[in-house]
């Protein structure tokens, strides 16, 4: 819902102050000081200190004579003009009594040629349903498969489809900054398709309403030679007992993490994660406190963090209830073995490889939650 004119934002007072003071608005999870990253979105002291003393003091209009001029919401894409636009082959209809819809659609990219991919954008075709997105690279033909055997455009998850086989190479959320990396990045096989899971969702202003959605996804390439990125997958046990668990990855080889993407399937009260190294010193990485499933987001490191051979990934869940059987859960964290880059940095420059382009690997985090119904 919108919330850029006093009219439609004063009834919703008390709603936004429980929000700001509980630290779900804005959808950003990571406990502050546990990680730096790059695409924090978080409200400062002084704008938190404005919206609570707003709405505890009768949340007044001010005088009308300074109103600002209304609101004009921009149809760019955050990271500049992308190097190629696409868009979905087909309008996917939201049917007015459908409240709630998870779709993939399928969108050849149009190069021949393996390219790196050093930024994804999204631009949603009906932003008052769309409730986030995630871009993904599919080699295989699978998603193309399940897309022409539904009637309708694109396909809807079903388990064990063998779609998706690898973590998204963006995440969308409205009001999340998108990243633009600088010599690393994603690489897209030539001929391979982008896969764009959309979750839309309506809300009582829209209930009963039919949307069209035919959005659109921006593709930033790398001009010159780049490190490519890989994914690679953290399982925890699948049967446990307690309410807390911790379990680890060992890194077998010298390694640099620049994002973690978490996903947690059980209900959670908090998800830490830190790096222990060789030599028994702790990197703290990310600690969420009550993770969201409905706001899924990458978490890019302001500085790479750097791990050599014979570290671990510590990975600590508190559940909010005793569970002794539970979906399995994931943690990806993004990578590149240390020997494939030059030690010297410059200035918000990612590593360049010296053993030719391509030749750097990812490692993903991701562990997955799902809020109780």
């Amino acid at each position: 819902m919108s919330l850029v004119e006093y009219q439609t934002a004063y009834p919703w007072a008390q709603a936004i102050r429980e929000e700001v003071l509980g630290l779900r608005m804005p959808p950003w999870q990571a406990e502050d000081g546990f990680g730096d990253f790059k695409n924090g979105h978080v409200l400062t002291a002084h704008e938190l200190d404005m919206i609570l003393e707003w709405s505890s003091g009768g949340y007044p209009e001010g005088p009308r004579n300074q109103s600002p001029e209304p609101l004009i919401l921009a149809d760019d894409w955050t990271l500049g003009v992308p190097k190629i636009t696409l868009e979905m082959p087909e309008a996917f209809t939201l049917e007015a009594g459908t409240g709630e819809a998870v779709r993939y659609f399928v969108i050849a990219s149009g190069i021949d040629d393996d390219r790196i991919l050093t930024g994804v954008d999204f631009r949603p075709g009906a932003p008052a349903v769309v409730r986030g997105a995630a871009i993904f690279v599919d080699a295989s033909g699978t998603a193309r498969r399940l897309d022409i055997a539904d009637p309708r455009p694109g396909f809807s998850p079903v388990e064990g489809n063998g779609f998706p086989a690898h973590p998204p190479i963006g995440v969308w959320t409205p009001g999340q900054p998108s990243v633009l990396n600088n010599g690393v990045g994603y690489t897209l096989p030539g001929s391979a398709d982008i896969v764009v899971r959309v979750h839309y969702r309506k809300t009582w202003i829209t209930e009963g309403t039919e949307f069209e959605d035919r959005s659109r996804v921006g593709l930033y390439l790398a001009d010159g030679d780049a490190a490519g990125l890989e994914s690679m997958l953290v399982s925890s046990p699948v049967e446990v007992s307690g309410r807390e668990v911790t379990f680890t990855h060992l890194i077998e080889e010298d390694l640099t993490i620049v994002a973690l993407f978490p996903e947690v399937d059980i209900e959670s009260s908090d998800l830490q994660i830190e790096a222990v190294r060789p030599d028994g010193k702790r990197v703290p990485m990310l600690w969420l406190r009550e993770p969201d499933s409905g706001w899924p987001t990458r978490f890019w490191f302001n500085d790479p963090i750097m791990l050599p051979a014979g570290s671990q990934l510590e990975v600590t869940t508190c559940w909010t209830r005793r569970r002794n059987e539970y979906r399995e859960k994931h943690c990806s964290a993004m990578h590149k073995p240390r020997s494939a880059f030059q030690s010297t940095m410059l200035p918000g420059d990612w590593p360049r490889t010296t053993s030719g382009p391509n030749q750097g690997r990812t490692l993903s985090l991701t562990p997955r939650g799902r809020r109780p119904a």
